[in-house]
C-alpha cells in the first residue's frame, strides 16, 4: 500500500510538471510571442503591394518641363499561397508571355518562390502586353499588374549633366539609406540634380494591404495608403540659353564645357558639358547595351566637365595678376613695358617666349590685357612674387569648391610657395611646389603662374563664378541651380536665398581699369570673335597648355558692361586658341541670354588668334 501511494504521488507530480510546462508554453506563445505569431499568421493570408510615388518634376526658369513622369505598367509576382508546382507553372507562363528567359529574370523568380517574396518582375511593359496579362490573369496566380509613374525626359539630352538620371538602388546605397525609408528595388537619383535632391523628388510610397486565397488571387483590400507625389524643382536654368550653349559647343566637334551665371546672385543660367547623353536610356530596360556603351566610352559622356574638369586657366589668369598688381601698386596703368617676343630670366638665362614671336613693342596695361602680351605679365609676375598671386587666386574662388548643387565637384589646385593663404581660410594646405615635386620655387615658376600655366588648375564653374566677380566688381557668389521647391499641388515649400562666398574689396579705379581693358580685348584685341553689335562686351581669351595633345581654348566674358546680366566661361578641349574656338561660343551664349540677334562677323585672322 505504501508503495502504491508513492507511485501515485510521483505520477501526480509528473503530470503537474507537464501541465505546468504546457501552461508556461501557452503563456509564451499567446502572451510573450503572441504579437509576433499574429503578424506571421496575418502575413500568411495578406500581402502588401508597394506602389511607388510619382517622382517630382524638374522645370527650368521658364516653366519648361525637363524631367517629367509618364504612365508605366509594372508586373509583380508573389508565390504567397501557391504550391511549388503552381508557382513553377506561373513562372513558366509568365516567362513565355514576357518573352524573357534571361538568367537574371529566372533567378529573381526562383528567389521569390524559394523565399516567399513579392518581387517586381519587369517594368514599363507595352500597353498591348499589359492588356494580354489582364486577359490571362486567371491562369497567372500570384501575378499582379500595377500602373505607376515612370521618369521621362522630354528634352532628351538637353541639360543632361544638370538633370542627371535615376537607377535602381544598389546594395551599398541601400545600406546607407535604409533608415531614411528606402527599400530594395527603389529608383533613386544617380547623378546631377536627380541625385542631390533625391529626398525631395522621390515622394512617399503607398500601397495596398490585400487578402489572398490559396491560389494567390487577391480577395479584398484591407487598407490602402495613398502615395504622396514628390516635390517639383524649379531651376535657375534658361533652356533657351542652355540649348544655345550646347549647340555652339557641339558645332566645334570638340569636348568641352560652358557655364553662364547671373553676376548679381550666382544663378546658373546654363551649364553644358559635351559630349552629353540621353538620360532616358537609364529608364528604358531595353537600353542596356546603350548604357554599357556610355560607361566605357573613351570620350566620357557621363563626366560633367563643367564641375569635374580641371584645366590650367592660361591667359585668363592674367586678370588675377592684373588685379593683384594694381591693388599693390606694382604697376601703373600708363606705364609701358617692352615686349621683344621673349624674356630672359635668371642665372641660367632661361628664355620665356611670348605667343607673338615678333613682340608687342612698348605696351601699357590696357593694351597688354587686350592683346594678351605674355612678356608684359612675366615682368608683372616677377614684381609681385608668388604669394600675392596665390592669395589673389584664392580670393577669386580658385582652389576650393564653389558649392554648386551638383555632385562630385572638384576644387582644382592653387599652387603656392607657402600654402599660407589657403590654410588660414580652410585649414588645408595646397600642393606646395617643393613638397609635390621635390624642388624649390624659382622665378620660372612665378612667371608661369602669372600667365596661368604650371600647376594651377581651375574648373569651368569656378571660372564662371570668377567672371561674375569681375562683372559685379568684387562679390563671389555661390553658383546654384535650384531656385524653388514646390509641393505637387503647387504650394511653395521654400525658395533658395543667394549666398555670397567672399568679397574682393579692391579700389574702384582698379575695377574700372580691368573692365576697360577687357572691353578693349573684345573691341580690338584677342576677343573680337565675341563682339555683339550695340552690346558692350568684356572678355578675355586663354590657351591652356596640354601635355596630352593640342592645347585647350578658353574664354570668359560678361555683358553688358554698364549693367552686367550674364557672365560666362567656356572651355574647348583641344580647341588650341580661345580666340577662335571658345570666344564664338561665348558670343552665342551671351546673345541668347540678352535675347539679341547675332549677325555673322568675319573670323579672327592674323596674329590675334595666337592666344
Amino acid at each position: 500500500m505504501w508503495q502504491d501511494t508513492n507511485k501515485l504521488k510521483d505520477l501526480f507530480s509528473g503530470v503537474t510538471v507537464v501541465l505546468g510546462l504546457l501552461v508556461l508554453r501557452l503563456f509564451v506563445l499567446q502572451v510573450v510571442q503572441g504579437e509576433e505569431f499574429r503578424e506571421i499568421a496575418e502575413q500568411n493570408r495578406t500581402q502588401v503591394l508597394i506602389e511607388r510615388a510619382p517622382r517630382g518634376r524638374i522645370l527650368d526658369r521658364l516653366g519648361r518641363v525637363l524631367a517629367d513622369r509618364r504612365p508605366s505598367f509594372v508586373v509583380l509576382f508573389s508565390p504567397l499561397g501557391l504550391g511549388s508546382g503552381e508557382a513553377a507553372e506561373t513562372r513558366e507562363r509568365l516567362s513565355q508571355l514576357l518573352g524573357d528567359r534571361s538568367d537574371m529574370m529566372q533567378e529573381r523568380l526562383e528567389t521569390a518562390i524559394r523565399q516567399k517574396l513579392l518581387i517586381r518582375v519587369v517594368e514599363d511593359i507595352p500597353r498591348s502586353l499589359a492588356f494580354r496579362l489582364l486577359e490571362l490573369r486567371h491562369r497567372l496566380p500570384g501575378v499582379t499588374l500595377l500602373l505607376e509613374g515612370k521618369r521621362y525626359y522630354p528634352a532628351g539630352s538637353l541639360a543632361s549633366h544638370v538633370l542627371g538620371y535615376t537607377g535602381e538602388i544598389s546594395p551599398e546605397e541601400l545600406a546607407l539609406l535604409a533608415e531614411a525609408g528606402y527599400r530594395r528595388g527603389n529608383r533613386i537619383g544617380k547623378a546631377g540634380v536627380e541625385r542631390v535632391y533625391d529626398a525631395l523628388l522621390r515622394g512617399q510610397e503607398g500601397g495596398f494591404l490585400v487578402e489572398v486565397n490559396a491560389r494567390g488571387h487577391h480577395q479584398r483590400i484591407f487598407r490602402r495608403v495613398h502615395t504622396v507625389p514628390g516635390n517639383d524643382l524649379e531651376l535657375t536654368l534658361d533652356s533657351r540659353v542652355q540649348a544655345a550653349a550646347e549647340d555652339a559647343l557641339l558645332a566645334t566637334h570638340h569636348a568641352g564645357a560652358v557655364v553662364a551665371v547671373d553676376p548679381e546672385n550666382g544663378r546658373v543660367i546654363a551649364l553644358a558639358s559635351v559630349p552629353g547623353f540621353d538620360p532616358n536610356v537609364f529608364v528604358d530596360p531595353a537600353a542596356l547595351k546603350v548604357r554599357q556603351a556610355l560607361l566605357v566610352d573613351e570620350e566620357r559622356p557621363l563626366w560633367n566637365r563643367a564641375v569635374q574638369g580641371a584645366y590650367p586657366p592660361g591667359s585668363v589668369f592674367k586678370i588675377v595678376t592684373s588685379l593683384a598688381a594694381l591693388e599693390r601698386g606694382r604697376v601703373h596703368p600708363d606705364e609701358r613695358l617692352e615686349c621683344r617676343g621673349s624674356l630672359v630670366v635668371g642665372r641660367e638665362q632661361r628664355v620665356f617666349r611670348c605667343w607673338e614671336p615678333h613682340g608687342h613693342g612698348w605696351v601699357p596695361f590696357a593694351k597688354a590685357v587686350a592683346h594678351s602680351c605674355d612678356v608684359y605679365f612675366y615682368q608683372i609676375g616677377l614684381r609681385l612674387g608668388p604669394d600675392p598671386l596665390e592669395q589673389g587666386a584664392l580670393r577669386c574662388g580658385f582652389g576650393r569648391l564653389t558649392g554648386v548643387d551638383l555632385p562630385a565637384e572638384r576644387k582644382g589646385l592653387v599652387p603656392g610657395r607657402t600654402g599660407r593663404a589657403l590654410r588660414l581660410r580652410s585649414g588645408q594646405a595646397p600642393g606646395r611646389r617643393k613638397e609635390r615635386h621635390g624642388e624649390g620655387w624659382y622665378e620660372g615658376n612665378t612667371i608661369n603662374y602669372a600667365i596661368g600655366q604650371g600647376d594651377l588648375l581651375v574648373t569651368p564653374i569656378q571660372l564662371a563664378a570668377f567672371t561674375a566677380l569681375l562683372a559685379n566688381r568684387g562679390t563671389l557668389w555661390r553658383p546654384y541651380l535650384v531656385e524653388l521647391v514646390r509641393e505637387a499641388g503647387g504650394r511653395l515649400r521654400y525658395q533658395v536665398t543667394p549666398r555670397a562666398l567672399a568679397a574682393w574689396s579692391a579700389q574702384g579705379h582698379s575695377w574700372e581699369l580691368v573692365q576697360g581693358a577687357l572691353e578693349e580685348a573684345v573691341e580690338e584685341g584677342t576677343g573680337r570673335a565675341c563682339q555683339l553689335p550695340g552690346i558692350r562686351v568684356a572678355g578675355k581669351t586663354g590657351t591652356a597648355q596640354n601635355p596630352h595633345g593640342p592645347d585647350h581654348g578658353l574664354f570668359v566674358a560678361f555683358a553688358p558692361l554698364e549693367h552686367p546680366r550674364v557672365a560666362c566661361a567656356v572651355v574647348v578641349e583641344h580647341g588650341e586658341h580661345g580666340a577662335t574656338s571658345a570666344a564664338p561660343i561665348a558670343r552665342a551664349v551671351i546673345a541668347s541670354a540678352l535675347e539679341v540677334t547675332t549677325p555673322t562677323i568675319p573670323p579672327v585672322s592674323g596674329g590675334v588668334h595666337g592666344d
